[in-house]
């Protein structure tokens, strides 16, 4: 890694040696031992890449007044949950796959929902076996998902536990065509609900280029789509907020 500027020769000396110290940790590992064993080639240095600068944000209390937290095995997700300035929820035997904390992961969320005026909440099991190619995982995902998530925290809304009037929204972040491992960017699907409501609302919006947005139109469930997941709960203090 070379500095274009002095200025940044510290951090490329940083990165430098960062590389260089994982050539011996790596060179003896377990792992490597056993692919030089079956004659595969060993993993035998990290490599960093697609370096980035700080994001300016505006938090969710500057823009809208509220606050909230979000609940994600995904550093990524974490990240923007950081510079939105919500509160990260960490969930033990949150993995990011089929074993993940489900039920873990609702009442977190139901708990968080007693300080704060939204939770969100992302599943990233359902992708990653798409990913993997693995239909009948990722069915299971899905179901899971409805299941041990959607279906628990529907069950503590509707029990009237939550004295504050609520919107529940499963947010599709994209498709992943089924039999294939990549991802397709078609009509993405949303199921909101309100707590005076008793079935959802589903809504579609085309993939546009991000700098735009896709029109919502009312639309029929009756298509498959195995997707990756997230929902998202909001208590209503301000009717606006969001719609």
């Amino acid at each position: 890694i070379r500095a274009k500027v002095p200025e940044a020769q510290p951090t490329a000396d940083l990165l430098n040696n960062l590389i260089r110290r994982s050539w011996p940790i790596l060179k003896d590992h377990p792992v490597n031992q056993s692919r030089r064993a079956a004659g595969k080639d060993p993993g035998n240095s990290i490599w960093l890449w697609s370096p980035g600068r700080r994001p300016k944000m505006w938090t969710f209390q500057k823009r809208f007044g509220i606050r909230g937290a979000v609940i994600s095995a995904v550093d990524l997700i974490r990240g923007i949950g950081v510079y939105a300035g919500l509160e990260i929820l960490k969930v033990p035997g949150t993995t990011g796959l089929s074993d993940t904390n489900y039920e873990g992961k609702a009442d977190a969320c139901l708990a968080a929902l007693e300080r704060c005026d939204f939770c969100y909440v992302h599943v990233e099991a359902p992708d990653e076996a798409g990913h993997d190619g693995d239909l009948d995982l990722k069915i299971r995902t899905i179901e899971d998902l409805d299941a041990r998530l959607i279906g628990r925290i529907l069950t503590e809304l509707n029990s009237e536990k939550l004295k504050r009037l609520w919107r529940f929204c499963r947010i599709i972040r994209h498709r992943l065509k089924s039999g294939f491992t990549f991802v397709t960017l078609s009509h993405l699907r949303f199921a909101i609900r309100e707590s005076h409501r008793t079935r959802f609302s589903v809504l579609t919006s085309e993939a546009v280029p991000p700098a735009h947005s896709g029109p919502c139109t009312a639309m029929n469930l009756s298509v498959p789509c195995l997707v990756n997941n997230a929902v998202a709960v909001f208590t209503i203090a301000r009717d606006d907020v969001f719609w």
